[in-house]
């Protein structure tokens, strides 16, 4: 009993030894308190039940799990860095999303070698077809009564010459476009058109308000 009383006070003594020098200075309502509480728990109940162990299985235990915690805590240390492969390769994976590159977005063209981005207007996500020889930003019917925008019949002045002819547009000032965390855009000159667009444009009044906007090879990356 007093054996066992000595692996036990071994092992709060690691523990706490462990949990200090993996989170130092973590404050009571931060993240890595909550995962040092869960290490604590988890591995104390280990504890508990490998006292009935035969000691070498007791030793395995706590390396197999103090193994775990070095994992856990580099994970929560790298979070940020891990945050950006995934928002990569889920940018890779749905052309349309991104992925960022520090302050900037990065887009791949999709399969039919064309960009698309998706945008944030007024807690709506619109997905964009980028058109550098578009001079405003254009809404397709569908995408306009989305965002609640419903031009009167009147306010169809504007010509707009595409590859299927001349459509009729009204012109909507956007409050904001956002794509992103750090690119957002206010009062964005546009117009819905009255004709059959599949697909809302991203044109020159959006991309001209850029820090920057390049496109390299398979990659459009736009700053803010």
């Amino acid at each position: 009993m007093t054996l066992q009383l000595a692996f036990w006070l071994f092992g709060i003594a690691f523990l706490l030894f462990a949990l200090r020098w993996l989170f130092p200075g973590v404050s009571i309502n931060s993240t890595g308190e909550v995962l040092a509480v869960a290490t604590l728990v988890t591995i104390g109940g280990l504890i508990v039940l490998s006292l009935r162990l035969h000691y070498r299985d007791f030793f395995r235990n706590v390396a197999i799990w103090s193994g775990i915690v070095l994992v856990l805590a580099m994970a929560y240390a790298f979070r940020h860095e891990i945050g950006m492969v995934a928002d990569r390769v889920a940018g890779v994976a749905t052309s349309e999303r991104g992925y960022s590159a520090g302050d900037a977005m990065v887009f791949e063209r999709d399969r039919n070698g064309h960009f698309l981005v998706r945008a944030d207007i007024s807690g709506r996500e619109i997905t964009f077809l980028v058109d550098t020889g578009a001079s405003n930003v254009v809404l397709s019917p569908k995408d306009a009564q989305k965002l609640g925008i419903n031009p009167r019949r009147e306010q169809f002045f504007e010509r707009y010459y595409t590859a299927n002819g001349v459509v009729m547009g009204a012109p909507v000032i956007l409050p904001k476009i956002s794509i992103g965390d750090h690119i957002h855009i206010e009062n964005v000159r546009a117009s819905v058109t009255e004709g059959d667009l599949h697909m809302s444009l991203l044109g020159m009044s959006f991309l001209n308000r850029l820090g920057g906007f390049e496109i390299t090879g398979e990659r459009l990356t736009l700053r803010p």
